[in-house]
């Protein structure tokens, strides 16, 4: 097609084109040529199915052991050791194996051959043989002096194949961004999502906030990781990604905060699940990370709890009188509250935006909902409606982050380590009492002024 291609180009500039009814369908050569710039050098080719490496393999094994018995070659066409740098890795540390591939590879001058090294070399640039795979493709390109833009480029940036490329590949992402070093460095296409790309992102997310803050590592996470989300494209990558974004986003102070955090939020919770429900696996991601994320999600939680709750009450002004007590209480604590869990009852359940994406517990009356709050080494459940305070120490409650329910006969019945009633909240009364549990029990002091009502 490409061939196809450059001779209508050649062809559409030396005739003049009549037709009797229509006008040309390319009547601006400009447009062909676009075609050529785009597809006319042809990229670095794709990677062989695993079922083509292995029959390659197997033809290799009986090419070395004929030539250990009769050094002489048998087995192996030219068209076959064109694709020798993708079974480099099953040579592992056979130095014999190795340089006989690398022997025949060497003889080898084709273009494509080159294409093949150069994937290969991407993917694998940490391996031994890689530095054997460096020195022919330095020596290749060195020698090369075709027109294709991807091989000029290579041409030009030898460093790629050099000792220390990671790192001056980094510092340099640094300085341009990701996006357009990688396009001028020829790193497009497949190589998109070689070890070595994948390798430079991990280093961008890594970095100090000084030298890629979190704008940007937003920006690439947002730009590039999440457009490739359908495809898995960095899903190998993605613990560390994540990891590091989570942390970063957390300890920032810009004005898109937030806006990070709801982004996160919904993404990871359909990537990876909450971390609060039980069995649901978040290994990879750093406990830090986990913990900071736990504490997002509990946040929201407890803003949404308050918000519903909040619109039950619309049309109840003693209800409402009670309940503004609680969320001021709480919300004075929302920044040392590390997770939470919510179960709704079924009226509040139909309050619930459509476009939330967490899951929540059922609470077997209809009419009321509760929220368990972890702050320290304490576990609360604070009721919507009139019932008692509860708290646990946190390996002593009977119920669990991430239920699927809660019953409210067990709720009431069951022992405590403590409880409390909600009377003269206009006083402050019981507000003062858990105020001196949380803090001799959970180290964290809060002044009436903290949670007073204007």
């Amino acid at each position: 097609m490409i061939k196809l291609a450059e001779k209508l180009l050649q062809s559409s500039k030396s005739l003049n084109f009549k037709f009797k009814t229509k006008k040309p369908t390319f009547k601006e050569p400009v447009k062909i040529q676009s075609f050529i710039d785009k597809y006319g050098n042809s990229d670095i080719d794709v990677k062989p199915s695993e079922n083509a490496i292995e029959r390659l393999w197997e033809n290799f094994n009986k090419e070395y052991q004929y030539y250990e018995l009769h050094q002489q070659r048998k087995y192996l066409l030219p068209r076959d050791e064109k694709y020798l740098p993708f079974i480099l890795s099953k040579l592992v540390d056979d130095s014999k194996k190795i340089h006989f591939t690398y022997n025949i590879m060497i003889n080898n001058t084709s273009k494509k051959m080159l294409k093949n090294e150069i994937l290969e070399y991407f993917s694998s640039y940490k391996a031994r043989y890689a530095m054997l795979l460096a020195l022919d493709i330095c020596d290749r390109l060195a020698d090369y002096e075709g027109r294709n833009n991807r091989l000029l480029l290579f041409k030009k940036n030898a460093y790629l194949f050099q000792k220390n490329n990671i790192d001056e590949a980094y510092k340099r992402c640094c300085q341009m961004g990701l996006q357009h070093y990688l396009k001028a460095n020829g790193l497009t296409g497949i190589l998109l999502y070689s070890k070595f790309v994948k390798d430079i992102i991990c280093m961008l997310f890594e970095a100090d906030d000084k030298i890629f803050d979190v704008k940007n590592k937003y920006l690439l996470y947002e730009n590039v990781i999440f457009p490739s989300h359908e495809i898995g494209s960095y899903k190998d990558i993605y613990n560390s990604i994540f990891s590091n974004l989570i942390i970063a986003v957390e300890h920032c102070n810009c004005t898109e905060k937030e806006e990070y955090i709801k982004s996160l939020r919904n993404v990871l919770v359909s990537i990876y699940k909450d971390p609060r429900i039980k069995g649901v696996n978040w290994k990879g991601i750093s406990q830090e990370a986990r913990e900071i994320f736990i504490k997002w999600l509990s946040q929201r939680d407890l803003k949404l709890f308050f918000e519903i709750i909040s619109q039950s009450y619309a049309g109840s002004y003693d209800n409402q009188k009670m309940w503004r007590y609680r969320k001021q209480f709480w919300q004075a604590y929302l920044p040392e509250i590390t997770s939470t869990w919510v179960f709704f009852g079924a009226d509040a359940e139909c309050e619930i935006p459509k476009s939330e994406v967490m899951k929540y517990g059922k609470f077997s009356v209809p009419s009321k909902s509760c929220i368990m709050m972890q702050i320290g080494n304490c576990i609360f459940i604070e009721r919507s409606h009139n019932g008692k305070l509860k708290v646990w120490l946190k390996h002593e409650c009977p119920f669990k982050m991430g239920a699927e329910k809660l019953n409210e006969n067990i709720l009431t019945n069951v022992s405590v380590y403590d409880e409390w009633t909600h009377s003269s909240p206009q006083s402050y009364s019981w507000q003062q009492k858990v105020s001196a549990f949380i803090q001799d029990n959970c180290g964290i002091n809060k002044n009436e002024e903290d949670y007073e009502i204007d």
